[in-house]
């Protein structure tokens, strides 16, 4: 039995109320898994910065001991995704704005996506 591995999709995220609100183009292939399995784990990690390790050694100790780490923030939710809109006419507004407007740019340029 073959079991596909988690699918990852960076991606800039806006909140209203409380839904996450993400935009994923139609040939996007995280549609895919997410048309069979709506549940989704949804990742928003933070500031980070790494210590190198010299800069962790106890004092009296050679910098060559210290140990590095990272520090960051991460939260995740668990979702159920769900389409908003599948229309760029229907879309353009909120965080839909400058991509719908690309996107629109980029149509009259190549003509609309087909399967």
């Amino acid at each position: 039995m073959f079991i596909q591995p988690p699918i990852a999709v960076p991606t800039h995220f806006a909140c209203d109320g409380h839904h996450l609100l993400t935009h994923l183009a139609r040939p996007n292939p995280v549609w895919k898994a997410i048309e069979h399995d709506p549940n989704v784990v949804f990742t928003v990690i933070g500031d980070y910065a790494f210590i190198p390790g010299p800069r962790r050694t106890k004092a009296g100790t050679p910098p060559t001991d210290g140990v590095p780490t990272s520090y960051y923030t991460a939260v995740q939710f668990t979702c159920r995704a769900g389409i908003v809109a599948d229309h760029l006419t229907a879309r353009g507004q909120g965080l839909d704005v400058p991509t719908a407007r690309q996107q629109r740019r980029r149509l009259d340029r190549i003509g609309p996506w087909k399967p």
